[in-house]
């Protein structure tokens, strides 16, 4: 029996509207291996889907600001 899980969730075999269709943080964190509130508290969100468009806004407000502190 084949208990795998999709690779991005329920929506996996969609094609996802870049702008549109919300990203589940439970599936971020999956893909990336750090814990929810991990995520939420770097990202600085609050909900439990994101956008890609606000997901790329975010993480590029979180790179130029460790870029920053780096320096």
């Amino acid at each position: 029996m084949d208990t795998t899980k999709p690779f991005l969730g329920s929506k996996s075999h969609l094609f996802l509207d870049k702008n549109k269709d919300p990203i589940s943080l439970v599936d971020l964190s999956e893909l990336s291996g750090y814990p929810i509130e991990l995520i939420r508290s770097e990202l600085q969100f609050e909900g439990d889907e994101i956008s890609m468009e606000e997901l790329r806004k975010k993480m590029l407000l979180l790179l130029e600001s460790t870029m920053e502190s780096s320096n």
